[in-house]
């Protein structure tokens, strides 16, 4: 075995399907946003994502 697990991006936290050591979000909106994630329309997800990275793109030293 080549000790090579498949890992390209340096990440060591949990792997795809374990539930240890995931963090779960204090905020409860965000633990909303979160829980229905999957179930939301694609067009909301989007909505979404652009309105984090239009706000995060503000901050000083970004």
């Amino acid at each position: 075995m080549s000790g090579w697990d498949g890992n390209k991006s340096g990440n060591t936290g949990a792997r795809f399907g374990d539930s240890e050591g995931v963090a779960k979000p204090t905020d409860p909106r965000l633990a909303g946003v979160v829980a229905a994630w999957a179930d939301l329309p694609e067009a909301v997800r989007a909505g979404i994502v652009a309105m984090v990275a239009a706000s995060a793109s503000g901050k000083p030293g970004e």
